[in-house]
């Protein structure tokens, strides 16, 4: 299998810009909010974007709603975990991806504006999450919510993955459903696609130590199961999954280990590698058919398990 051609040429696109590990965390962020993505998933019409505010400890998270539905109309909903390696990336960057997901789902999606490091530390991300998570099902009523379903973006889909653990595991209501997208799963445990894609394919091997030494205080907490799903003892009593990987991903190989360790441990899974894609590739939606196709796939899983 080759890479796409459409692809390859986005590709070369973005290798102009300097190297993410050459660079500080707020040089990178502010590039980022200057150019914008031009290739990211065009707005959707929708009926209401409502911005919330989750409060955990001393912190004001942001948590936006966008919907496909009436305001007092009842529906399941989805709590969106962006990408960019707990690093970089925001809410305003996903807000298409999100948007597309409300309207292909018809139903709410909740993004949350998780703090990044180095500004915190593992596991602030992560207990971010948990408390996002736990505001929606305390507010549920209020919002008009039945299920809630997870889904998450790379570091996104790892904080999918851990609330799943992490509620199994705390005795917590567990999500309807988790819906990862080439999801880092498993720390820094060596898979060949590691090595064969650690160069030329958008997040390089470089990035992700430059990730790395970003959000952990020390090197054990890599391994710790909450941060590393993947390296987990008891995968089981899970939520029904789906889990989408790119072919030319440094992330492809765990993220297929893991869909194959869920099974194993008695979960419904759904997987699907889109093998002519990079990693990331859903952000560039506007750009690339398979990333809008890789949403409405998400959208029509959701929609066919959440009863």
């Amino acid at each position: 299998m080759e890479i796409d051609k459409r692809a390859a040429k986005l590709l070369k696109l973005l290798k102009r810009q300097a190297p993410m590990w050459k660079q500080s965390p707020q040089q990178v962020r502010a590039i980022l909010r200057t150019n914008k993505n031009p290739f990211a998933p065009p707005a959707p019409e929708l009926n209401y974007t409502f911005d919330h505010v989750v409060v955990t400890g001393d912190a004001q998270l942001l948590l936006r709603e966008y919907s496909s539905v009436e305001a007092d109309a009842v529906s399941p909903c989805i709590l969106f975990f962006h990408g960019g390696g707990f690093v970089i990336g925001s809410v305003d960057e996903y807000d298409t991806i999100a948007a597309q997901l409300a309207h292909m789902t018809g139903a709410r999606v909740f993004s949350l504006e998780y703090r990044l490091a180095p500004e915190v530390k593992y596991p602030t991300m992560h207990r971010d999450a948990y408390a996002a998570y736990e505001w929606l099902l305390e507010h549920r009523f209020r919002l008009h919510l039945t299920k809630v379903a997870v889904c998450g973006d790379s570091a996104g889909g790892n904080l999918a993955a851990s609330l799943c653990l992490y509620a199994r595991d705390h005795g917590i209501e567990s999500p309807a459903l988790q819906m990862l997208w080439y999801p880092m799963t498993h720390g820094d445990k060596e898979f060949p696609s590691r090595v064969e894609f650690a160069d030329d394919y958008y997040i390089t091997a470089a990035d992700m130590r430059w990730f790395a030494e970003q959000f952990l205080e020390s090197p054990e907490q890599i391994s710790d199961k909450y941060f590393a799903p993947g390296l987990a003892a008891d995968l089981g009593a899970l939520p029904t999954a789906l889990l989408l990987t790119a072919g030319f991903d440094v992330l492809h190989d765990e993220g297929e280990s893991y869909a194959r360790q869920l099974e194993q441990a008695a979960v419904r899974v759904e997987y699907e590698c889109y093998a002519d894609m990079f990693h990331g590739f859903i952000s560039f939606g506007g750009g690339l058919q398979q990333g809008m196709a890789a949403i409405a796939h998400t959208a029509s899983f959701f929609r066919h398990h959440i009863k």
